[in-house]
């Protein structure tokens, strides 16, 4: 939140971990809503979906 707005980032159970960017200098950032930790598939722990099934999870971003 700023002076004037604020966002808000509302994420579903679907989504468990999430991550922020913001280079140095930049005036923009990135949101990145994420159903596994980083490095899930090099440390095993990815979530894994039967063939056959699907997967969904939503999330929401807020400015006011």
């Amino acid at each position: 939140s700023g002076r004037r707005r604020q966002l808000t980032l509302t994420m579903d159970p679907g989504y468990h971990y999430g991550q922020v960017y913001s280079p140095g200098g930049e005036t923009f950032f990135a949101l990145e809503p994420m159903t596994a930790p980083i490095n899930a598939l090099g440390t095993g722990v990815t979530p894994m979906v039967p063939p056959g099934r699907s997967y969904a999870a939503r999330f929401r971003v807020t400015l006011t």
